[in-house]
């Protein structure tokens, strides 16, 4: 029968091996993209719906259209701030669009597929740009 001894050591060891493990698999949750970000547009969902970029790295968002009807994505205020081409106007089923932006500022910008009820249906995400 093993001794307390025994099973503490046992206890260190897995706690040595399985800490940086789990701490691994945080860590890679806040993946941040360049270049081409590949985005599926469906019924009423962006996947991945929450991105993290570098300030001032041009991006290309590619978003293919799997879903039935037409959707679009926009990020609305940049938009209101006289970036007017922060949007893909139209996405029909089965199309795939592009939308290239260099992010100056750090923060975190909202897309949507601004169709009416399309957004509050749950088809929106966040870019998050970091420094």
């Amino acid at each position: 029968m093993p001794s307390r001894l025994s099973r503490l050591i046992l206890v260190v060891i897995l706690a040595f091996i399985l800490l940086p493990a789990a701490a691994a698999c945080k860590g890679s949750a806040e993946q941040v993209m360049s270049g081409e970000i590949k985005i599926e547009a469906g019924e009423f969902y962006f996947k991945p719906a929450n991105i993290t970029v570098k300030a001032g790295t041009p991006v290309k968002f590619v978003v293919t259209n799997t879903g039935k009807i037409e959707h679009n994505f926009s990020f609305e205020e940049l938009i209101a701030k006289g970036m007017t081409s922060a949007r893909i106007g139209r996405i029909l089923p089965g199309m795939t669009e592009t939308l290239e932006i260099t992010f100056d500022q750090a923060g975190t910008y909202i897309f949507d597929c601004s169709i009416p009820g399309h957004a509050d249906a749950g088809m929106k995400g966040t870019v998050k740009v970091v420094r």
